[in-house]
């Protein structure tokens, strides 16, 4: 609504329902942010970008908000808000984390819901991967791959449904919290060693090691 406009002006009749929102403290003369980046929800979190790193101290410099300014990016997000349960993967972290519920949007990128759960365990979001959740037996179940345009719907909701697709729970993941960044893992490849101390008749043990290409 304009502020000169007229009510009759602006077409409202009774019961007409007008919302208002309040502007924050010594923001109320910045400028209003563009269509787009309410649509993208650019306001609710940072934008990140996982990038090869070694810095243990990324962590401590992400900051994430969940403080929403304008009404419109509000009912956007109660539309597309989902409550997600996270568990801790079982075979790669730490039994003692508990699993935890995050509120998000289902239009978060990839990169933006690992920033939220990297915030909440401490840890940075480059040295996390998440599982998809077998609905019939609770377990991890495929790996998700990280891209630019894949988005929470998308990996909890894939667009092709199929069998395996169908057998996938929709309201949880799995997380797992490697001594890597994610994409330095994506360029190495799991090679597996049986290690035989008396000829081929006694099997002492084996190893499965990351190479990176050559």
């Amino acid at each position: 609504m304009k502020a000169k406009q007229t009510l009759k002006g602006a077409e409202l009749q009774d019961g007409d329902i007008v919302c208002f929102q309040k502007a924050a403290d010594g923001k109320s003369s910045e400028p209003r942010p563009s269509d787009a980046d309410r649509e993208s929800l650019s306001l609710l979190t940072n934008q990140l970008t996982l990038t090869d790193t070694n810095d243990s101290s990324l962590s401590s410099k992400i900051s994430v908000s969940d403080r929403i300014d304008d009404a419109r990016v509000f009912y956007d997000f109660l539309l597309h808000k989902r409550v997600i349960r996270f568990h801790p993967h079982p075979k790669n972290v730490d039994a003692e984390i508990a699993p935890f519920e995050l509120t998000l949007s289902s239009k978060h990128t990839y990169d933006q819901f690992a920033a939220r759960v990297g915030e909440k365990l401490g840890v940075s979001p480059t040295h996390l991967r998440f599982w998809t959740v077998n609905q019939t037996t609770g377990n991890p179940k495929t790996n998700v791959k990280r891209a630019q345009s894949q988005t929470l719907q998308n990996v909890l909701n894939p667009p092709y449904s199929t069998f395996s697709n169908n057998n996938q729970r929709s309201d949880a993941l799995y997380f797992e919290i490697l001594d890597i960044s994610l994409s330095e893992l994506d360029t190495k490849k799991a090679l597996k060693i049986i290690w035989l101390s008396e000829g081929i008749t006694k099997e002492v043990s084996r190893f499965l090691i990351a190479l990176g290409p050559f």
